[in-house]
């Protein structure tokens, strides 16, 4: 065939009718979605929260492009988004910020079942951030993975007079310094990360008495079965420095 010939071979027909995206599957569409978002580095840096970013207004500025293109399809877009996109949370106002906002997309708050990665940023001593994490990761059911960064100052008792010295804490003064309690609750979460600012430099045995403390209350709460596959780890700015073996 010449190049005359296949040329007007491809050449449009009054038939021919705009290509429907819309009507293709879900799957597909979803599937369309996750090769343009990752193509587009959109995956490649986190959301930062702080200054009230997770107000929707100001959310929506970080969303990409692709998302707007109608409401049907922001919705989709917005779920394969927040499935890949890893959120910091900075704040005590920003877990109910960002949970006004995924309770927004969707019907009947399914937005709380699209998050998957959230890392909460240092917040040893507040209690009122870690209360309000724990009720972003009670809601957001289909969360795997959430990372508490916290201060090596977090892991030491520090007395009232200065002329003493500061001793390492227990395991049940870490979690209650730092309220995780109802974290035991979180049945869905297959991932948690304890990231300590100069980790390897500090005694971790506190840390690591609390992390099997809080395997043995989770494996009461959800079975031995689901404390077993709960990936617990402490990490510092290098990476991951213990980890809790599955108990036999």
């Amino acid at each position: 065939m010449s190049l005359t010939s296949s040329a007007a071979v491809c050449q449009a027909t009054p038939e021919d009718k705009p290509f429907d995206f819309v009507a293709l599957p879900l799957e597909v569409k979803e599937l369309i979605y996750k090769h343009a978002m990752f193509a587009g580095g959109y995956f490649d840096s986190a959301i930062f929260g702080g200054s009230n970013l997770f107000r929707a207004d100001r959310l929506c500025k970080h969303l990409p492009a692709i998302c707007f293109t109608n409401k049907l399809e922001r919705i989709i877009a917005c779920r394969i988004y927040l499935r890949y996109k890893t959120v910091n949370v900075v704040g005590d106002s920003d877990p109910p910020a960002l949970q006004a906002f995924l309770s927004q997309l969707g019907q009947a708050n399914e937005g709380l079942e699209w998050l998957k990665y959230v890392c909460f940023g240092h917040f040893g001593g507040g209690s009122n951030v870690s209360r309000n994490a724990i009720d972003l990761i009670k809601v957001c059911t289909a969360l795997k993975t959430v990372v508490f960064h916290i201060r090596s100052a977090d892991l030491y008792q520090l007395h009232e007079l200065k002329s003493e010295k500061t001793r390492l804490s227990t395991g049940p003064e870490i979690l209650e310094r730092l309220n995780l309690h109802g974290l035991v609750d979180c049945g869905h979460l297959a991932k948690v990360r304890f990231g300590v600012l100069y980790g390897r430099y500090i005694d971790m045995g506190g840390m690591k008495s609390m992390m099997k403390g809080f395997s043995r209350a989770f494996s009461e709460v959800h079975g031995p079965t689901a404390a077993n596959r709960l990936d617990l780890s402490i990490e510092d700015e290098y990476g991951v420095i213990w980890v809790l073996k599955p108990q036999t």
